[in-house]
């Protein structure tokens, strides 16, 4: 398969301005502190719904307290189930909610601020006794739990004010997974690619508002392909969301290693509020409010711009040779438009466009001492998603359904070769990748009564496609075309699951998925199981079980493979699903309301993946990160990762938290050959270390300044030996595929350290935040390649220190 383990990286070398940068900050830090000493006692809003967790009806008359508060502010929520909490002081704030028949739940640490409204979503479960002597309180560990009801083991809920306080988190929701127990970050550390317990980040599913959509990531890796360098939607534009790690709920399809269910924030109704952040990355601005101050209909509009561009023209950073500045842009927006008797409408909207490379030096007298500079490449990356949800609660509130039906478009085009001694253009290859598609989902959930909840939904996509790609064959002087396709295909799918909760101490999720891919009619059965038993108050088990496949990229179907009698066909239109077997087994033991212990052991066995059909060779779909197939392939390969995972983490309470994570684990395929190898991700073990602190100052402590510190160290991912002899003589990579990942790539060590302030005035607030990325400045070696230059083989390395400066306002 044509599918390089690099990752190309503009790097960016910044060194020169963090003297500069540290200076500014900490001049920036003293003016404000000198100017909050007269600082006011400052209050704000705090609004927000209660529902019921398992049917999402509103729950009219629930109980809401502010707790800690010198003065006593309370409420109860409408006939709409929302609450309005006024003159709340601003700082970090906790709230009581509770309701009869109901566990109260404590929400801890919200953020207050002057500039922004706090909007809240509360969920509340039900008890199986309705007359309680002993009022059940969840615990800050509950902080972690999903908002799916389904998900028993191997999930993770995603607070995206943790994405932007994780150093090292660049306002982007998958690197802020990379911290968590199983995942690990690709070597080229200016990517956001999710390995997940070893396997490659082609088997995650990106999930947003309930239905499925292309990368959402710019500067994309390449075909199939899930990562990129950053993040399309916002951290500030998500809401609570759900990150899966194994053994997914029977809801989740197409998917072998991973889910990421991400939600876009609602607007806050009322009176218009703004946020505009400038920054190295990139400008954005932000409005939000309702269509009038009675309205409960809202909007929520953010932009942003990248600002590589401007900062590479003032001389501010160094590109370095003829490196493109990599430039995005980007769009989101939610509309929201509740109503009495029909149901919630949302409209949502997200795109993006970003490309890069480099340009060709016209002088060929610079070609004699760096041939690199003859050299041109262009990729462009665009991503667009409109679509609109509704969410209609039946009579009675016990069930509900949720459609969604969306448009998606993706395009990715790359470009790349050389400049003749006329300066005339010769394009080693070309391809352009376009993908419209049409997006349905219904899913009804019904709470039968308290013990019993069924959910069962369909989902179906129209699968659009128009395809080109040509190749210079220089051994013959003529382009190969590689793939020239266009038309439509379809994947459906369809679910049913059942929670059961045998008291208030166990419950088990079953259920069962089915896929269909219209191109090739494969099909897939796949059952699902969960089981949670609490042993006592703070110590529970969790098991879970399932099947799960994932189709390849469209591309991989249509490739054109040149057949021994010379002509060229898509034989691999017929190759199946990969599949993979999940097993997981966990405990969760909460030491106090602060800090809990998580462990997970699993073991998942991978099958019918898509293997060469030649016996003599080590090619698996295993350890394809993205890219096309170059020869002909059948499902006959075989895998496995096992391991162990460790999560000790202190919530953040009392203006600090800390977070540790370790796993260690194999990960292993069997090759056509009949050997079994170590894949690429099969690094072996995988640390993090996240830790941060929250100072209040001003005379009423309404300003914060907080510190935030990041390590991680892993083992290199696998690599084959490399040839250089012969590397020098075909001056290209040659590797020693008898040893097929015998070696591997040196250790992966990072640490990131990030600082803000926040100062909050009467009707506004301002955020000075400065993230440094590789803090110590450590060039970890994420490939090899070949020099021209050199004549020899060289190491590609990762970015060095980044200092990520950003100011941002909220009024």
């Amino acid at each position: 398969m044509k599918c390089e383990q690099q990752v190309h990286i503009n790097k960016i070398s910044a060194n020169s301005e963090l003297t500069n940068m540290r200076f500014l900050f900490l001049t920036v830090l003293v003016l404000i502190i000198l100017n909050s000493a007269k600082a006011q006692n400052y209050v704000q809003t705090i609004s927000g719904t209660v529902f019921d967790k398992d049917s999402k009806e509103t729950l009219i008359g629930a109980t809401v307290v502010l707790v800690g508060s010198d003065l006593i502010i309370g409420t109860i929520t409408d006939a709409d189930g929302s609450f309005f909490l006024e003159n709340v002081p601003v700082g970090r704030q906790t709230l009581m909610v509770s309701y009869i028949g109901y566990s109260d739940i404590s929400i801890p640490e919200i953020l207050v601020t002057t500039g922004k409204v706090v909007v809240l979503n509360i969920e509340l479960s039900q008890n199986l006794m309705h007359l309680q002597e002993v009022q059940v309180i969840a615990s800050e560990s509950d902080k972690d739990k999903t908002l799916n009801t389904m998900s028993t083991i191997s999930a993770r809920k995603l607070n995206m004010e943790d994405a932007s306080r994780y150093a090292g988190g660049f306002f982007d929701a998958s690197r802020m997974v990379s911290s968590f127990a199983g995942v690990t970050a690709v070597e080229g550390d200016g990517v956001n690619d999710i390995i997940i317990r070893g396997n490659s980040s082609r088997g995650l599913l990106w999930k947003l508002e309930g239905i499925e959509i292309p990368n959402p990531n710019h500067f994309t890796d390449g075909q199939g392909g899930t990562g990129g360098t950053v993040s399309i939607i916002s951290s500030k534009m998500l809401s609570t969301s759900d990150f899966f790690t194994g053994a997914f709920p029977a809801e989740y399809g197409n998917a072998t290693s991973g889910i990421m269910d991400i939600n876009l924030r609602t607007g806050k109704t009322g009176e218009r509020e703004y946020a505009f952040q400038l920054g190295v990355v990139g400008t954005e601005f932000c409005l939000e409010g309702g269509f009038t101050k009675q309205s409960k209909s809202s909007y929520l509009i953010n932009y942003r711009y990248s600002t590589f561009g401007y900062l590479s023209k003032m001389g501010m950073i160094d590109l370095g040779n003829n490196n493109l500045p990599p430039i995005f842009q980007d769009l989101s927006a939610k509309i929201n438009f509740p109503t009495k008797k029909s149901g919630t409408f949302s409209l949502f909207i997200v795109a993006g466009q970003s490309n890069t490379g480099t340009q060709a030096i016209k002088d060929s007298t610079q070609w004699l001492s760096d041939p690199d500079l003859s050299y041109f490449e262009n990729e462009d990356h665009k991503m667009a998603i409109a679509g609109l949800k509704h969410f209609y609660l039946f009579h009675g509130n016990k069930t509900s359904i949720k459609t969604v039906v969306a448009g998606t478009y993706q395009s990715d085009e790359w470009t790349e070769g050389s400049l003749t001694h006329n300066y005339e253009k010769f394009h080693d290859y070309y391809n352009i990748f376009t993908y419209p598609s049409i997006r349905a989902s219904i899913v009804l959930n019904s709470k039968i009564n308290n013990r019993n909840v069924l959910r069962a939904g369909i989902m179906f996509s129209s699968l659009g496609f128009d395809m080109f790609y040509r190749d210079y064959n220089f051994n013959i002087g003529t382009y190969d075309t590689l793939v020239n396709q266009n038309g439509y295909s379809s994947l459906s799918q369809a679910f049913i699951q059942h929670k059961y909760r045998f008291s208030d101490k166990t419950e088990m999720n079953i259920g069962i998925h089915t896929l269909y891919f219209q191109l090739n009619g494969n099909s897939s059965i796949e059952p699902r199981l969960g089981v949670k038993h609490k042993i006592t108050d703070k110590v529970s088990l969790n098991f879970g079980f399932g099947m799960h496949s994932r189709a390849e990229a469209i591309s991989a179907y249509m490739a054109l493979i040149q057949q021994p009698d010379g002509e060229w066909s898509a034989v691999n239109k017929n190759i199946g699903f990969g599949k993979a077997s999940h097993t997981v087994i966990g405990c969760d033991y909460s030491l106090n309301q602060n800090w809990r212990i998580k462990a997970e052991a699993y073991y998942q066995y991978l099958f019918n993946a898509a293997v060469s059909m030649d016996t003599t060779s080590v090619v698996s779909s295993i350890n394809f990160g993205y890219g096309i197939p170059d020869q002909e392939l059948i499902n006959s390969g075989k895998g496995y990762n096992f391991g162990v995972e460790l999560t000790v983490e202190r919530f953040f309470n009392q203006g600090y938290y800390v977070l540790f994570t370790t796993s260690i684990f194999d990960s292993k395929f069997k090759a056509p050959n009949g050997n079994w190898y170590n894949t690429v991700f099969n690094c072996g073990y995988v640390g993090n270390f996240l830790a941060g602190k929250d100072f209040n100052f001003g005379n009423h402590h309404q300003n914060v300044v907080g510190i935030n510190t990041k390590c991680v160290l892993r083992g290199g991912y696998r690599i084959s030996p490399i040839n250089r002899e012969l590397s020098i003589l075909d001056h290209e990579v040659v590797f020693d595929e008898s040893r097929y990942n015998e070696n591997r790539l040196p250790n992966f060590l990072r640490f990131d350290f990030g600082t803000y302030c926040r100062i909050n005035k009467v009707n506004y607030s301002y955020i000075f935040s400065l993230d440094i990325q590789n803090f110590i400045n450590r060039k970890n070696i994420m490939w090899y390649e070949y020099s021209a230059s050199k004549n020899d083989i060289v190491p590609v390395e990762g970015m060095g220190l980044i200092p990520i400066l950003n100011f941002r306002i909220e009024f």
